[in-house]
């Protein structure tokens, strides 16, 4: 029996991602006493919509009014959350390119974003599964306008934010 009836299990996607998930809710509590109160309500507002989704998402495969399977229903929300997080960096992006000034992307984590959406997307279409990489590979784009950001415009001269 595993998470979705009758789905088929991938140990090598179910593993990493849960633990995945355990650090990234470990880190947002350890961190949440430390945001400023406009930071606070924005990691709320994101966590109550993840929620929301899923909620939905569960209510309507319950109640039988989603015309899709359990495993494309859970796809589809998947590759949704995944976008919003690949996406969320290009929030500031337009500010990096205004102010020349790109101290506010890490270059590691930009770095590891383009590396794990580029694994993930080979690991994808090595087993034939446009749920891992299509979005996956939109996400190793998407960290690559980071990372070039970074590599065009630097910190700034050093400026702190």
């Amino acid at each position: 029996c595993g998470p979705v009836a009758g789905a088929p299990q991938n140990w090598w996607i179910i593993v990493p991602n849960t633990l995945g998930i355990t650090i990234a809710a470990f880190y947002t509590v350890a961190t949440y006493r430390l945001l400023k109160p406009a930071e606070k309500a924005s990691v709320t507002k994101t966590l109550a919509l993840y929620a929301a989704l899923f909620a939905a998402v569960n209510a309507s495969l319950l109640l039988g009014i989603l015309p899709l399977s359990p495993q494309d229903a859970y796809g589809w929300m998947a590759n949704l959350c995944l976008l919003f997080f690949y996406a969320a960096p290009l929030t500031s992006l337009a500010d990096v390119v205004k102010s020349k000034d790109a101290s506010s992307i890490d270059p590691l984590l930009a770095g590891c974003g383009v590396a794990n959406g580029a694994f993930w997307a080979a690991y994808g279409l090595a087993i034939r599964d446009p749920y891992v990489w299509v979005l996956n590979a939109v996400g190793a784009v998407l960290s690559t306008f980071s990372s070039g950001a970074r590599l065009a415009f630097g910190d700034g001269g050093g400026k702190a934010k």
